[in-house]
C-alpha cells in the first residue's frame, strides 16, 4: 500500500467525523458564526484596508485577511467571511472606488471563509468556487453561505476591466476545494492556510485535523511553486494574520505580503516531516 493510500486510510473515518460534527452544529447554531471576532486586542486596528499595490488590497477582518482586486469596471473580492466582515468589506470597498462588486471568489468552503456573500450578491455579483466547494455547501447547508454561481474543475479566469485573477486547483489540500490564486497586477499569489508569508512555517491547529490531506500537500506546493517560476510571481499574500517578534521582544503584526520562498519553505517543511513519518510506518 502507498504513503498516500496509507494516510488517506487513516484519516478518512476521522473527515467523516469532523463532517457530521459539523452537520449537526450547522442545525443548532444561531444564523450566524463569527470564530474570529476583532476586538481592540488586535494589532493597529480590529479591521482594515492593507494596500498591496496596482489595485490590489487586502481586508483584514481580526486575524483573517480577504483580497481586493479593484478596475475601473468592477471589483473582485475573495472570502467575505461572515455578514459582519462582508458589511465592513463593503464599507471600506466604497472609499476607494465607486465600482460595484461584479465577482466574489470562496478560497474553500469552510465556513470562516464562505459566509456573508448575500451583500454582494444583492449588488448584482456572481459567486465562484471550486466544484467540489459546492457539494459540500449542498451536503452541509449552512444560511448565510451563499452557494457559488460558477464553478470550475481545474482552473478559472476572473476578468474585470484591466483587471484578472486567476484560481488554481491542484488536488486536495486543506479541505477538498482549497484553490490558490494569482493576481498579474500584484505578482503575488494569495493563499489562505497553505502558505503564510514572511515563511512557511505552517502546521495543522491539531496533529488530528481531518481535513487536511496530508498525502497531496508537498504536490500541491509544488505545483504552486512550479506556477510561481513560469509567470515569473515574486510574492505570496497570506489569507491569515501572522505576528513577528522585534529585537526588543516586543510583538508586531506582519505584512500581508511576503517572498515567494515561502512557498518552498513550507514545502520542504512538509517533505521533512512526512518523509520522518514514512520512515516509521515502514519500521
Amino acid at each position: 500500500m502507498s504513503f498516500p493510500q496509507t494516510l488517506k486510510n487513516i484519516f478518512k473515518p476521522l473527515i467523516l467525523l469532523g463532517v457530521t460534527a459539523c452537520a449537526q452544529g450547522a442545525a443548532t447554531v444561531d444564523e450566524e458564526f463569527y470564530p474570529y471576532e476583532p476586538s481592540s486586542s488586535f494589532f493597529r486596528a480590529p479591521t482594515e484596508l492593507e494596500t498591496i499595490g496596482n489595485g490590489v488590497y487586502t481586508y483584514r477582518w481580526g486575524a483573517a485577511r480577504s483580497l481586493i482586486v479593484v478596475s475601473d469596471d468592477g471589483v473582485i473580492v475573495t472570502d467575505p467571511m461572515n455578514v459582519k466582515a462582508a458589511k465592513g468589506m463593503r464599507e471600506e470597498i466604497a472609499k476607494i472606488t465607486d465600482q460595484k462588486v461584479k465577482y466574489v471568489v470562496y478560497s474553500s468552503a469552510h465556513l470562516e471563509r464562505a459566509a456573508g456573500a448575500r451583500i454582494f450578491q444583492k449588488e448584482g455579483a456572481k459567486i465562484i468556487a471550486q466544484e467540489n466547494c459546492l457539494k459540500e455547501m449542498e451536503e452541509i447547508p449552512y444560511p448565510s453561505v451563499v452557494k457559488p454561481d460558477i464553478t470550475f474543475s481545474d482552473r478559472y479566469t476572473v476578468q474585470v476591466g484591466e483587471q484578472k485573477l486567476e484560481l488554481y486547483y491542484f488536488g486536495p489540500s486543506i479541505g477538498d476545494c482549497l484553490i490558490t490564486m494569482w493576481s498579474p497586477a500584484a505578482s503575488a499569489l494569495y493563499s489562505v492556510t497553505l502558505v503564510q508569508p514572511p515563511d512557511g512555517r505552517i502546521a495543522p491547529w491539531s496533529p488530528m485535523t481531518p481535513d487536511f490531506y496530508y498525502g497531496n500537500l508537498v504536490n500541491y506546493l509544488k505545483s504552486m511553486e512550479d506556477l510561481a517560476a513560469r509567470e515569473h510571481i515574486k510574492s505570496v499574500i497570506g489569507g491569515w494574520m501572522a505576528i513577528g517578534i522585534d529585537e526588543k521582544n516586543v510583538p508586531f503584526l506582519q505584512p500581508p505580503i511576503g517572498s515567494i520562498s515561502a512557498v518552498t519553505e513550507a514545502r520542504e517543511f512538509w517533505e521533512t516531516l512526512l518523509a520522518d513519518v514514512k520512515r516509521e510506518f515502514d519500521k
